[in-house]
């Protein structure tokens, strides 16, 4: 008897151990890594609101953390943050970036930039370049010294080359890229069309021009670059007025009420009610628009969300929220969105969003008559 109370003591003390050892490993993501040696890739200059996902769950970055191939940096709001590759590569990222370490050599590291901008320094050193990018249409291989800086945006991404050299890879095409270039690829619904130009500093985000001044220009007055980053926030500031710094609130809510008579025919996920999101409070800064809070909502709720970019409208257009797309029920079927119970006859993205707008976004399954959309034209119309 004894000896077998001695075996269940000893049982329920190894499973104690296992469970704090997986209690310790889940919520700190510095414990466990891809391998003995250390990886050389490390987060620094980290502030604000940042993520790092690995091995399929969420963690909050923090500084001087080691980083490994698979590891996906997923930027905030507020946030900045670095990323440096063994002293001898630095990566700048924007806010609302989204970064992917991919393999990892000796003497490289490959990188993926699914969405947002990231600057390139690549410290001058011999052999071959610390660092290959990615981005969904093309790959570029910069020289060791280069500096670059990648965009990517649904619909629309771009490299500029600010000093050194490169080779961009685009369409199973090479090219060879000198400083100064500036490289627009666009995708429209069936094919991909690419541009080269000079490189425009009143064309740059701000993102972009503050790190240029960071570095002393890089081939640009450092005082035009200033110029440019004071107009705009003038010209903001007389836009929307000194109430820009205000905390206002709308709700959001996302249905698909139509597809509820017609989910038999498909195998869609939708709920039973037609509701995706339940009528959402959203805290909001004068001058976001209803594409800028919806994006945040989804992301808060765990919601997919995808969209295009059209730079002819200079705006984005939402494919699909919630796992439910464009073309799901037909050649007609999308999502519009209502603000107040009127439809908008412009993009999300161009409306600005206003203390107290109740915005809703439906899923048509015919271009919007399912919905009223038409009647409501019609009225306008007729009303004008």
């Amino acid at each position: 008897m004894n000896q077998k109370r001695s075996f269940l003591a000893l049982g329920a003390c190894v499973l104690t151990l296992l469970l704090v050892a997986a209690l310790v490993f889940s919520v700190n993501p510095s414990l466990f890594s891809s391998g003995s040696e250390g990886s050389g890739v490390t987060a620094e200059s980290v502030a604000g609101d940042i993520s790092i996902r690995r091995n399929g769950s969420n963690y909050t970055l923090k500084n001087g953390l080691e980083l490994f191939p698979g590891d996906e940096i997923i930027m905030g709001r507020t946030a900045s943050c670095e990323i440096v590759v063994e002293s001898r590569a630095r990566m700048t990222l924007d806010r609302y970036s989204r970064v992917t370490l991919l393999e990892k050599t000796d003497s490289s590291l490959a990188v993926e930039v699914p969405e947002g901008a990231v600057f390139f320094d690549l410290i001058r050193s011999s052999g071959e370049s610390p660092v290959t990018v990615r981005t969904a249409y093309a790959s570029v291989q910069p020289e060791t010294g280069a500096v670059f800086s990648v965009e990517a945006y649904a619909g629309t991404q771009t490299v500029n080359l600010y000093s050194g050299e490169a080779t961009l890879i685009y369409e199973d095409r090479t090219r060879q890229l000198a400083a100064g270039d500036h490289v627009s690829m666009v995708q429209f619904e069936d094919r991909h069309s690419s541009t080269t130009t000079d490189i425009l500093a009143s064309e740059l985000s701000e993102f972009l021009l503050e790190e240029l001044i960071d570095r002393d220009g890089f081939g640009f007055d450092v005082s035009a670059l200033r110029q440019i980053i004071d107009e705009r926030a003038a010209d903001t500031q007389e836009s929307v007025g000194p109430q820009r710094a205000e905390r206002m609130s709308c709700t959001v809510e996302v249905r698909c009420d139509t597809v509820m008579s017609r989910v038999k025919e498909r195998s869609f996920g939708v709920p039973r009610d037609g509701v995706i999101l339940a009528a959402t409070p959203v805290k909001f800064t004068q001058g976001e628009s209803a594409y800028d809070v919806l994006r945040r909502v989804c992301r808060a709720a765990g919601l997919s969300l995808e969209y295009k970019y059209y730079p002819m409208i200079g705006g984005y257009y939402i494919t699909e929220i919630g796992g439910l797309a464009e073309s799901d029920f037909g050649p007609g079927s999308g999502w519009l969105f209502k603000v107040n119970g009127w439809f908008p006859n412009y993009g999300a993205s161009k409306h600005e969003v206003e203390d107290g707008d109740v915005i809703v976004w439906l899923y048509s399954c015919d271009g919007g008559t399912d919905l009223g959309r038409e009647e409501w034209m019609e009225h306008e119309d007729a009303a004008e």
